[in-house]
């Protein structure tokens, strides 16, 4: 994993490894995030889910709550109630 990132990161794993530890440890912090995430998708789809559409969904949800615009379920309660109001 170190030098799958150390790839990505364009770094010989010698250069790492001489590396201050401040410096280094993000190496080590994406590694272990990464290997997290992967076993949740196994573990997700699994159970039959799709954990980066779940994730992709999330975040939208917070995008349009943060916008200050509804939920679907939301806009058709404040839509009854309109019509409530106006009968």
């Amino acid at each position: 994993m170190i030098a799958d990132l150390c790839r990505l990161y364009h770094y010989s794993v010698d250069h790492v490894l001489s590396m201050p530890f401040g410096r280094a440890s993000f190496l080590w912090g994406r590694g272990v995030s990464a290997e997290r995430i992967q076993a949740f998708r196994i573990a997700a789809a699994m159970n039959g889910v799709n954990l980066d559409k779940e994730i992709s969904d999330k975040k939208r949800r917070k995008r349009d709550y943060l916008a200050g615009r509804p939920s679907a379920e939301g806009e058709q309660i404040m839509k009854a109630m309109m019509e409530a109001q106006n009968e």
